[in-house]
Parts: C-alpha cells; structure tokens; sequence
C-alpha cells in the first residue's frame, strides 16, 4: 500500500522540542521507539496504520534529529516518561493508544504508571520491567545464550564484558546490539563528559567461583 510520508513537524514540551509525524484520522496511536531508533523506526507500519488510524511517531530526547543537548535533561526512564506524557498532553488528543518496543517499551508502562488517564491502551514489545539483578553483560548472556551457559562460563575465570554480545547467534540482531552499546558511549560523553571506551564501559566479569566440580561440569557435554 503506498502512502505518501507526511512532513516532519516539532512539538514544544517545555525545554526542549521533540520530532513527530503525524498522519490519519481518529484517536492517536503514539508510537514509542527503542534505545538506537528515532521516530523513522515505525515507518514501515505507517502505511498500514494510517488509512485506519491516526499514526504519530516521534523521536525520544537526544534522537535523531531532536537538538543533541535535550535542554539538559538526564536520560533515564522516568526522564523520558515525563517526556511521553508532555508530548500526549501538547498534542491535545488524549487518551490514546501507546506502542512501544524495547527502551521505547519501558517508558510506555512508566509513563502509563504516572497517568493512566493519557492511554486508553498500551502495546509493548520486549521491554525490561526491573534492572538486572547482576549486570547488563550478565542479563544479556542469559538471553542470548542460556541462563545455564552464562553461569557456568562465570564460574571459572574472569571474562570481558564484550564477549556476551559476540554470543548473540544472528548477525544483524548482534550488529544492532553493538550499535545500541556504542550510543551509550556517544551519550556518556555528550552529557557528562565521560570519554571511556565501550570496553572500558563494559569492564570485566568477575569469577562467580572456581571448584574442580565447575571445571568438570564444563567439560561434560550438555544433555
């Protein structure tokens, strides 16, 4: 189905402006993307969203092409929260539908959390609900290759936290997470000035324990 793109428009939330599309008729349906989107993530679903729907996307702080200073604000989840419910209540069309994956997915539930009255409903796709419970290297290796797998590599020696990218199987889906890890870099340095190495960033993963049992399960094949 083609559809022609609609122009790109700004939306004033106080501090700062946020890119957005706009397209259709009827209650909104705000689209909410991840941590190395920006509004053009959802393009492919405009033209099957808007005949029906009123479409809008928008870029979070700091993505593209928003200003790269964000009006100073931290990013955090409860940041861009506030950001959301700014944006639904300058756009003067609530409540609406809310979708958002990964990142984008988690400030959706926040945001839904702070006022409810703004979503008629919310869509997630693979948002984190808690931190992780030991480390993002450690909650991306149980993901990718096995919670099992994950811990018996720790059990013995030290690792580089960069290993537990190089697990994930598909090579897009590896080269997006890679991209996603460099962005916290670029941030990292635009907002507090840090200019540490994503290898330095990801550090090195201490050994859970060593016992000659550990070594021996690792030998076994698994079953």
């Amino acid at each position: 189905m083609s559809l022609p793109p609609p122009p790109l428009r700004w939306l004033d939330i106080g501090d700062t402006q946020l890119a957005y599309v706009d397209q259709g008729q009827g209650v909104p349906v705000v689209f909410v993307h991840g941590g190395g989107g920006d509004w053009r993530t959802w393009e492919p679903l405009r033209p099957l969203i808007a005949p029906r729907h009123r479409f809008v996307a928008y870029s979070r702080r700091y993505h593209h092409p928003n200003p790269s200073d964000g009006g100073g604000a931290p990013y955090t989840v409860p940041a861009q929260a506030e950001d959301l419910i700014a944006f639904v209540e300058r756009l003067g069309a609530g409540p609406v539908h809310a979708v958002g994956g990964s990142y984008g997915g988690r400030v959706v539930l926040e945001a839904a959390v702070q006022r409810p009255a703004l979503f008629r409903t919310v869509t997630t796709s693979e948002p984190f609900i808690t931190p992780p419970a030991d480390s993002q290297a450690m909650a991306a290796a149980a993901y990718n290759a096995g919670p099992k797998r994950a811990r018996k590599w720790r059990d013995t020696k030290p690792l580089e936290g960069a290993i537990y990218a190089e697990t994930i199987p598909l090579a897009e889906t590896r080269d997006y997470v890679k991209k996603v890890m460099l962005n916290t870099v670029y941030y990292a340095a635009v907002l507090s000035g840090e200019t540490r190495s994503l290898k330095e960033r990801l550090g090195t993963i201490a050994p859970r324990r060593a016992s000659a049992e550990v070594v021996a399960a690792e030998d076994r094949p698994d079953v």
